[in-house]
């Protein structure tokens, strides 16, 4: 059983900065993962939810496992010294409690669709938490209540995915984006797609991080049934 390989746009920046000997040494070490994701040698983080880390040479790997997805999410690569010092602990997981969409496919096989999410129902489960995210240090509600994300442009790829291109507009910013979503179940009147993105919430103006351990990338799971009006 072999695990997918994903890295997010931090970490693939910092895999590139590196010299071509490293970046070989931390593919390999990326392949070995994808075979076994929990190795002896890795060790999971304390205080996290869910964060691993391994090892190859001065370097290390910073990961998390989605078993049922089959996913190794790659959030972090860097020489030890910056890896100690510099790795974020806050993790958060929420999810938005209101969303509408649309979608329309032309008989040229073309397909265009809005999410929005209502961003005044986003929840954490912890209250003051909630209300800090609802605050102008993230999506200011107040002046910003939904999180839209348009697709512009949709091609197919194989095994039933969907090369998607768009936006994401959040606080008051407009971004573009690009994400790959999966089709999960397709019938004459519906179908279910799941994608994943990373959002660096920097673009959007949300740079609220303590002594630096928030971290800046947000690592975004959306599920969406469209029914056939």
């Amino acid at each position: 059983m072999t695990y997918r390989i994903a890295l997010a746009p931090s970490a693939a920046r910092q895999l590139r900065k590196f010299d071509p000997q490293v970046r070989r040494r931390i593919q390999a070490a990326l392949e070995l993962l994808a075979a076994e994701p929990r190795p002896p040698a890795a060790t999971r983080l304390v205080g996290g939810s869910g964060e691993w880390r391994v090892r190859t040479s001065d370097y290390r790997i910073v990961y998390e496992i989605e078993d049922d997805r089959l996913l190794i999410l790659v959030l972090r690569i860097g020489h030890r010294r910056e890896i100690y010092h510099f790795w974020r602990a806050v993790t958060v997981r929420g999810q938005f409690e209101r969303i509408t969409g649309e979608g329309s496919a032309t008989e040229a096989g073309g397909l265009t669709g809005t999410l929005s999410f209502d961003a005044t129902s986003l929840t954490t489960k912890n209250k003051q938490r909630d209300n800090h995210l609802r605050s102008a240090d993230f999506f200011d509600i107040e002046n910003h209540p939904m999180v839209v994300l348009a697709v512009t442009e949709a091609k197919p790829l194989d095994g039933g995915a969907l090369a998607c291109k768009g936006t994401l507009e959040a606080a008051g910013h407009l971004e573009p984006i690009e994400f790959t979503a999966h089709v999960q179940d397709l019938t004459d009147r519906a179908v279910t797609m799941t994608a994943d993105l990373v959002v660096d919430r920097l673009r959007f103006g949300m740079t609220w991080s303590p002594i630096r351990i928030a971290a800046y990338d947000a690592h975004v799971t959306v599920t969406a049934r469209f029914v056939r009006a």
